[in-house]
Formats: structure tokens, sequence, C-alpha cells
């Protein structure tokens, strides 16, 4: 995949150094499916993902122009991911740990 922007670049590069998976780009957009396919095709870091041309992708059944453009937008919005897990986070920590006020005292059954 050809990558236009130097943000873009710098993140990427930064992501195939942490060894990052392609199941990450979930976070900014990527739908499950194509994840999935790209998996069950052994595409499953990112470097893997970016060493492919867009002709290359499209030989692979069930990637088609849709999954193309939607590889390349998160792919140029990959910057954006360490804030998009940040996010996650902080929704996962308030759906799994309710608050409770300091004063809170479960009743007595």
């Amino acid at each position: 995949m050809r990558i236009r922007t130097k943000i873009a670049k710098e993140a990427i590069k930064e992501g195939i150094r942490r060894g990052d998976a392609v199941a990450e780009l979930e976070l900014l957009g990527l739908s499950v499916r194509v994840i999935e396919t790209l998996d069950d095709n052994n595409i499953i870091t990112l470097e893997q993902l970016v060493s492919y041309k867009p002709s290359e992708l499209l030989e692979i059944k069930q990637i088609g122009e849709t999954a193309i453009r939607l590889l390349d937008t998160a792919l140029h919005n990959y910057h954006l991911l360490p804030q998009k897990q940040a996010e996650r986070e902080r929704n996962f920590r308030a759906t799994v740990i309710p608050h409770r006020p300091p004063f809170y005292e479960e009743e007595a059954a």
C-alpha cells in the first residue's frame, strides 16, 4: 500500500517497529470482515499489510475496491490510533468498573 502523508508514514513505521497487528485497524474503521479475510490469508501484521500492492490485495477473494479504500483510509489515519486506543480503554473502564461514591455502603440482605 502506498502511503502519501509524512505523518502517516511515521506512524506506520512506529507501528511496524512495535509489531502492531492488522486487527488494530478496526479502531480506524476497517471492518471485521476485511480483517478476518486478511488474517485468513496470513496477513496479520501491519508490516505484512504494507508490503502488498493494492493490485496484489485485489487478488484475494473477498477483497474488492471497497476494502482497498477502507484499508487506504485506515492506513492514512494510522497516526490517530493511539488516541482511538485510549478512547477504547476509557470506554471499557467506564462500562466494566462502575463508579461508586465513597460513602456507598451495601445494604444488608
